[in-house]
């Protein structure tokens, strides 16, 4: 009978395999991800690295919705202080449209009067934001917020704003048929009181729509950013089933893995310890 003397290549390549698969899980376990290199699954790592990218397109696309809100927050309060103003002016024309005050009496209003309307223009021409002039009249609308990742219309959002200073805002004087601007308007006679309450009043409502438009875009910037962080957490959750590792899985096939590289080596130490017995029986 042939007695074949040596250890067994089928053992030895048993225990390289259980070796790689060792090394391999310990890796998956460090790193927390089923996929690190594009041999441990091609297709898997190719579709993860393109949501990935989408992901981070998308955190972009957030940050371009919080510089728009920015924009109109803004553009909203600076707004809103003229509104405040507007409302001083209208009470300095209904005092001085009163008939008992006098020429001195009209003219201390009128002074006060022409520094609020001088307040109001002010703010519209220093209203900025990154270098745009918010409502100078001067930057070219609407301003395009990209809120998506592709170029289609429906992933940008437009704002849109008109200039609110002294010679932009205004209304028609029925005394003279024409439009009548704030830098036009004088408090010191009581016509002109009369006029300057008529046109205050069409500018406070002009201020009012353009702060309501400002609103309705702010609404639907906030619906574009809840857009994006839904698509970003779905994104992330698809990209996280792709590579992401099961650790309790991982944990389990490891100790199988410890366990059979254990009792391999036993078995193969056994093995040897037999082939040095039968070549002592042998000399």
């Amino acid at each position: 009978m042939a007695v074949t003397v040596g250890t067994s290549m089928m053992g030895l390549n048993a225990l390289a395999n259980n070796q790689k698969m060792l090394e391999k899980l310990t890796e998956r376990l460090a790193t927390g991800r089923r996929v690190n290199q594009g041999s441990d699954d091609p297709a898997a790592l190719a579709i993860s690295e393109q949501l990935s990218a989408e992901s981070r397109m998308l955190g972009a696309a957030r940050g371009n919705i919080d510089q728009g809100q920015s924009v109109l927050q803004i553009a909203e309060g600076a707004l809103s202080t003229q509104q405040d103003l507007l409302s001083r002016a209208k009470e300095l024309a209904v005092q001085a449209a009163n008939g008992i005050l006098g020429d001195q009496q009209r003219a201390t209003l009128n002074a006060e009067f022409r520094s609020v309307i001088e307040e109001i223009d002010r703010i519209g021409g220093n209203t900025t934001f990154n270098g745009l002039d918010l409502l100078g009249g001067t930057t070219p609308t609407p301003i395009d917020v990209q809120v998506g990742i592709g170029d289609a219309s429906s992933d940008s959002v437009d704002i849109s704003l008109t200039a609110s200073t002294a010679d932009s805002l205004g209304g028609v004087d029925p005394g003279i048929g024409g439009y009548v601007t704030l830098d036009d308007l004088d408090i010191s006679t009581s016509r002109g009181a009369n006029t300057a309450m008529g046109i205050l009043a069409s500018v406070s409502d002009q201020v009012s729509s353009h702060r309501a438009s400002i609103g309705a875009v702010s609404e639907r910037l906030d619906w574009a950013d809840r857009v994006a962080a839904a698509r970003i957490q779905g994104t992330e959750a698809a990209r996280g089933r792709l590579v992401d590792l099961d650790v309790a899985s991982a944990v389990t096939a490891l100790e199988n893995a410890r366990s059979l590289g254990q009792l391999g080596a036993k078995a193969l130490s056994i093995q040897q310890q037999q082939h040095g017995t039968i070549l002592d029986l042998l000399v």
